[in-house]
C-alpha cells in the first residue's frame, strides 16, 4: 500500500501544483485585464474564456485528490462522536466507499465529455477563439485520483475496524 500512496501522492501534489498555478494566472491575468482597462482602455483578448474555460476548472477540480489525502473535506462527526474507534472506522469506511461510488460516476461523466469534446476539438467563440478541449480532462483527472485516495482510506479504515492495531494511511499534515 506504501507504493500506491507514494504514486498518489506525487500524482495529488502534481495536479495540486497545477491547481495554484491557475490561481496565480488568474489573479495575474484578471489584474492586468483590470489596469490595463481602468488605465489605458484596452483589453486582453480571451480573458473571460481563458479565466473561465481553464482557471476556475483547473482551481475547482485539480485539489480535490490533495484534499481528500488530507481527509480536509466537509465530515459531520456528530453521530460518530459517541463510538468507539473501530465502530468509527467501519462507519468511515462504508461512507468512504459510498463517495467512492458517486465520484466515480462523476469521473465518467466528465471523461466521456471530455472524450466528446476533445474528439469535436471544442472552442470556445469570444472575442477570440480559445481551444478549451484540454482544460476537459482536468474534471476526470481530479476526480479519478480522489476516487484512489477514497478507496484506499476506505480499505484502510475497514480493516482497522475488522483487524484493530494501527492505521496505515494517515493524514498527511499539512506543511504551514
Amino acid at each position: 500500500m506504501q507504493g500506491t500512496q507514494r504514486i498518489l501522492d506525487f500524482l495529488a501534489n502534481a495536479l495540486m501544483a497545477i491547481g495554484a498555478a491557475c490561481i496565480l494566472l488568474m489573479m495575474l491575468q484578471v489584474m492586468a485585464e483590470v489596469v490595463l482597462r481602468t488605465v489605458f482602455k484596452l483589453t486582453i483578448p480571451g480573458t473571460e474564456e481563458t479565466v473561465s474555460a481553464y482557471y476556475m476548472i483547473g482551481c475547482a477540480f485539480t485539489p480535490l485528490a490533495w484534499v481528500q489525502r488530507q481527509k480536509g473535506h466537509v465530515m459531520i462527526e456528530i453521530f460518530t462522536l459517541w463510538m468507539k474507534p473501530r465502530q468509527a472506522a467501519a462507519m468511515d469506511g462504508v461512507v468512504y466507499l459510498v463517495c467512492a461510488v458517486a465520484v466515480g460516476i462523476f469521473a465518467y461523466a466528465g471523461f466521456t465529455k471530455a472524450w466528446a469534446m476533445t474528439l469535436e476539438d471544442e472552442i470556445l467563440i469570444g472575442s477570440i477563439d480559445v481551444v478549451v478541449w484540454p482544460s476537459r480532462w482536468l474534471v476526470p483527472a481530479g476526480l479519478i485520483l480522489m476516487l484512489a485516495y477514497m478507496v484506499l482510506q476506505a480499505f484502510d479504515e475497514l480493516r482497522f475496524a475488522i483487524l484493530g492495531g494501527e492505521r496505515s494511511l494517515a493524514a498527511t499534515p499539512v506543511a504551514h
